[in-house]
């Protein structure tokens, strides 16, 4: 009878050479060797204090349910009395539609407005007029929330303290019975384009010559404005023909998200990049926008390193086209990917004229 040795003496397992048992976790970590010093911060074993997350999760929950108890509790009864004359048009449960213009940054945007009697509950876009072509946008929305904020100021203030109009009305005379032509007078307003609003500020000024009519807005656009005026003398608001432009260059601009390009822009431009026109936009740009989101070649760069990479891209254009008046503008090293959005920029600019 053949006699074979014992699998373990044959075959030898070095996971039992040198391995000692133990009985629970207790024992095993505690033949584990100790940590080094520095290894883990001071109390990093000990239970957490405070606020746990067990506590955390519980409070949350009692909260979202303690929320959805207010749909439990019973309204208390209103009496809702109809109109003792009703307003002439105006049927209960039929709105009525208004065209009317809504002044943003001073110029005005055709909407057409919903109104459930007397509420305004829905802002539109005009289709007859030429600015918005009947789009709204973001802005044009908004103000219908900006109409029922809790927030809106409801009371004339006086140095912070609540006051009534008449008592506004009496400081205003005492201000006119003055014989200094409203010197220290100043009216804060929002940027108009109102007919009516200039006149009534030209009649003011003729009134008291030394006041002054201050128009201002938190999304200034004073700028733009000053730019023009370097380049045509005048203060004007810039109206490019997106329609025709082939190759766009933008730079540290959305104008397709912002009140300077306002409604018509962004149609324009959109119709532009369909077949068989496919326009070519390049964006320089620090952060991520809506116009850089449309670009064929978006360029991320410093705010600080745009008007270097202009002052390129005129000097570049006017070696391509031979113009020797912008080839002294581009002083100044750019970086690899800076000097080739530049050349390519440059280059599509001058293919299409």
């Amino acid at each position: 009878m053949l006699h074979m040795p014992p699998l373990t003496d044959r075959y030898p397992l070095p996971v039992l050479e040198g391995a000692e048992p133990w009985r629970s976790l207790e024992a095993r970590q505690g033949a584990a060797p100790a940590p080094s010093p520095g290894e883990f911060p001071v109390d990093a074993d000990a239970p957490p204090r405070g606020l746990s997350r067990r506590v955390l999760l519980e409070l949350a929950a009692f909260g979202t349910a303690a929320a959805g108890l207010t749909g439990c509790f019973r309204a208390p009864p209103e009496k809702v009395l109809p109109y003792s004359r009703p307003p002439p048009d105006v049927t209960p449960g039929i709105p009525l539609h208004y065209a009317t213009a809504l002044s943003l940054e001073g110029y005005a945007r055709g909407v057409l407005v919903r109104s459930q009697e007397g509420r305004p509950t829905l802002v539109q876009g005009n289709p007859s007029h030429p600015e918005s072509l009947g789009a709204a946008g973001a802005h044009e929305q908004a103000s219908l929330l900006g109409l029922y904020d809790p927030h809106r100021a409801r009371a004339v203030r006086h140095r912070g303290a609540p006051t009534s109009l008449s008592q506004v009305f009496q400081m205003v005379r005492r201000r006119a019975a003055r014989q200094d032509g409203g010197a220290g007078l100043r009216l804060l307003v929002e940027p108009t384009a109102s007919p009516l609003w200039t006149r009534t500020f030209e009649r003011i000024l003729a009134r008291f010559p030394k006041a002054r009519v201050v128009p201002f807005s938190a999304s200034q656009t004073g700028n733009a404005h000053e730019g023009a005026r370097l380049a045509w003398g005048r203060p004007l608001r810039a109206m490019p023909d997106w329609g025709s432009a082939r190759a766009v260059v933008v730079l540290d601009d959305d104008f397709l998200s912002t009140l300077t390009g306002g409604l018509r822009s962004p149609r324009e431009f959109v119709s532009a990049r369909m077949p068989p026109a496919l326009n070519r936009l390049w964006v320089v740009e620090s952060r991520l926008s809506l116009t850089g989101a449309f670009a064929d070649e978006r360029l991320r760069a410093r705010p600080s390193r745009v008007p270097w990479i202009a002052r390129a891209l005129a000097a570049e254009l006017g070696r391509l086209l031979g113009r020797d008046a912008l080839r002294g503008l581009g002083r100044g090293a750019l970086e690899p990917a800076e000097h080739r959005w530049v050349a390519g920029a440059a280059r599509d600019l001058a293919e299409q004229g």
